[in-house]
């Protein structure tokens, strides 16, 4: 280790040129890493669960639903609005038993839609804004997950989270660090770090959307650690 680390200090100019590069080449690399939606398609072919999808998707179609509550309103009004809403383009089924306290309760009607395609198919993303549109001015609230693409809300989400650890881990190299100047110095570590986490991906070819969105903050996790033993 001693030999390794000399080495390191000895060729500290060929070191960073290095990893100066390699950064450089990681920024046009993370751009062609492809992030994969469909964690089941990780599964090797020969497991019994990717069997069970193959042969279940094969047979049976699972059309987009949505769930529709509409409060304060009468049972004869929440039944005009079920047949419009059945009568709206891409909408398969239309379900709602005005004697039923599971679809209406205390002046409130839950109306279960089911659409004609899939959960991310143009004809039910346009039949629920067509939908949305419809009960515009109405209290109303919709649980479906048309047209939502959970990687994108999670990195989203994510990116928050990243900023608030950034946030937290300056505080703490305050805290633990001798000089003002290993700060930055730190910091900038972290970064290259985490650039080259995104970049390197690259040889995958493609990764999950979870992997996509948790990297930085596993990344920044490592990286805080290693600041505070160093």
């Amino acid at each position: 280790m001693r030999k390794i680390a000399s080495l390191i200090v000895e060729k500290r100019t060929a070191v960073i040129v290095l990893f100066l590069i390699a950064a450089i080449a990681c920024v046009f690399t993370a751009g062609l890493v492809t992030v994969n939606n469909d964690l089941y398609s990780f599964l090797p072919p020969q497991t019994e669960t990717r069997k069970a999808l193959a042969a279940m998707n094969g047979q049976f179609t699972t059309l987009a639903t949505a769930k529709i509550m509409v409060e304060d309103v009468s049972k004869a009004d929440a039944k005009e609005l079920a047949a419009e809403i059945e009568g709206v383009e891409g909408v398969d089924s239309v379900s709602f038993d005005e004697s039923s306290e599971e679809n209406y309760i205390n002046g409130d009607a839950l109306i279960n839609v089911t659409f004609k395609g899939l959960e991310n198919d143009e004809v039910s993303v346009n039949a629920l804004n067509e939908i949305s549109q419809m009960l515009e001015g109405k209290k109303t609230h919709i649980d479906t997950k048309v047209g939502i693409d959970f990687s994108v809300m999670i990195v989203k989400r994510m990116a928050v989270i990243g900023a608030i650890v950034v946030v937290i881990v300056i505080i703490l190299l305050l805290l633990t660090s001798r000089s003002y100047m290993e700060v930055p110095v730190l910091l900038l570590t972290f970064g290259i770090a985490a650039l080259l986490q995104f970049g390197t991906n690259f040889f995958f070819k493609e990764i999950s959307y979870v992997s996509n969105a948790v990297t930085l903050i596993l990344q920044l996790a490592l990286a805080i650690d290693y600041a505070v033993i160093l």
